[in-house]
């Protein structure tokens, strides 16, 4: 009975599956199993495996070499010892059972350590083990709706559901479309072939062994899966990672170019608002019309109507992009607090401050208006000035032409004759009253008014 072929055909796919599962991890230490009931019979084989899979040692000493069957159940004893320290449950099955080669029984260990280590390490939503491993198979199969998983043997059989599993993770490795559940053989030999060929799983079962079987090994199918499970969560997990990550660095680097742009553009627009404050000072409205020069006014005007427009062209050209460039560091200013505060990072100490940057501002607007409209009423003002000038010196005009003309007609040379006769007399007399009575008075006036408009008004 010990190491017999037995007719059982699901021990036949057992120890195959398991062979080959086993072989995968001893790879590791360049060690192969050939016949599983009689390779594991001196326990060195499992002391391996046992060592690859827990990360663990399984005892200080063990026999290297046993030729003999008490040195044999002495590892086999070192190993058993292990697996109940590790509150792995193992049911009638003893070291001399491995030793004599049992199949059944050397199955049933493979099982216990392939369930505690490969199976029973996975683990949805709190659901842990076969039913762990079932609900992920149906959860990555919500889209598949023609493909019913429920179990793992008969939902196996014709590939279906292992072909949809890869194409649910990698939909660019197959037409998944195109497949047929008739195709049993076809199916399970894609599905195979690319689960070795492109994630290095091994195939642990032969294609005939699943494929078109109305009730496959359901360990065997559940050991092939969880090897699935291991490398498509992972990945999964992996790509989760990275997203994560990548979403780390451009935040991480966001804040930095945040920073970058707000600590260089920040300081170059406080001191253009500063200088632009000092510049745009109003200019004195009067001082310029205090000489009494006229030349001297007319060259204030002309100052002045340049100096608006050189603030016109400001406004137009250079104001605009510093308005643009605020309006910039502003929304700078919001992404940078808004990521640290998203982000759980300290909310960042701004230099200068937007606050002081946004004041001073405010007080260059204040400034353009005062400085503005200082401009606009100098330049009235001088064109009032302009207007009362004008007229003072026409009336001005005016008194010179009547004194000229008074100089004409009262002489004060002695050589003027006296007058011969009353005719000349009378003619004479009126020109005088008629001179002190309407000339004088009107002419007085006029005087007065020049002398009114320069004191008041110029």
């Amino acid at each position: 009975m010990a190491g017999s072929h037995s007719t059982e055909g699901w021990v036949d796919v057992q120890k195959n599956t398991f062979t080959r599962w086993a072989n995968s991890h001893l790879s590791k230490k360049r060690m192969e199993i050939d016949d599983l009931y009689e390779d594991l019979k001196d326990g060195l084989r499992l002391i391996a495996l046992l060592q690859i899979i827990s990360r663990q040692p399984i005892a200080a000493k063990y026999n290297r070499n046993p030729k003999m069957r008490i040195q044999k159940l002495e590892n086999l004893n070192l190993i058993f010892g292990f697996m109940a320290r590790n509150n792995m449950t193992i049911t009638n099955i003893g070291s001399s059972d491995i030793v004599d080669g049992n199949s059944k029984l050397v199955l049933g260990l493979m099982w216990t350590i392939i369930k505690s280590y490969q199976v029973g390490e996975i683990a949805v939503d709190g659901v842990s083990g076969k039913d762990g491993l079932l609900l992920w198979v149906k959860r990555s199969l919500t889209d598949y709706p023609t493909v019913d998983v429920t179990n793992f043997t008969s939902s196996w059989t014709n590939g279906i559901a292992f072909c949809a599993l890869i194409h649910k993770h990698y939909p660019t490795l197959l037409d998944f479309d195109s497949l047929s559940p008739n195709d049993a053989v076809e199916n399970v030999s894609l599905a195979f072939g690319l689960m070795e060929a492109k994630f290095g799983i091994p195939q642990l079962l032969n294609v005939a062994d699943v494929a078109g079987n109305p009730k496959p090994d359901d360990k065997s199918i559940m050991t092939y899966v969880s090897l699935l499970f291991q490398e498509f969560a992972s990945g999964v997990q992996k790509k989760k990672a990275i997203t994560t990550i990548c979403k780390a660095v451009a935040m991480a680097q966001r804040i930095s170019e945040c920073k970058t742009q707000y600590e260089t553009s920040a300081p170059t627009l406080l001191a253009w608002y500063a200088d632009k404050c000092q510049a745009w000072t109003a200019p004195d409205q009067t001082a310029s019309l205090k000489s009494g020069i006229y030349i001297s006014f007319y060259m204030v005007l002309f100052k002045i109507q340049a100096l608006l427009l050189q603030f016109n062209d400001y406004k137009r050209n250079e104001r605009p992009q510093y308005e643009a460039s605020f309006v910039e560091l502003e929304s700078v200013m919001g992404r940078w607090v808004a990521s640290c505060k998203n982000n759980h990072r300290d909310v960042p100490t701004l230099s200068p401050s937007f606050d002081s940057i946004a004041q001073l501002r405010k007080q260059l607007q204040e400034v353009e208006v005062q400085y503005e409209t200082a401009c606009r009423s100098h330049v009235l003002q001088c064109q009032q000035t302009d207007a009362i000038l004008n007229a003072v010196l026409l009336d001005l005009t005016k008194l010179e032409t009547w004194l000229d003309k008074v100089n004409v007609d009262f002489p004060q040379d002695e050589s003027i004759q006296p007058c011969t006769n009353s005719a000349d007399a009378e003619q004479a007399l009126e020109g005088l009253r008629f001179f002190h009575e309407v000339e004088v008075g009107r002419y007085q006036q006029l005087l007065t008014r020049v002398h009114l408009a320069v004191e008041t008004k110029l």
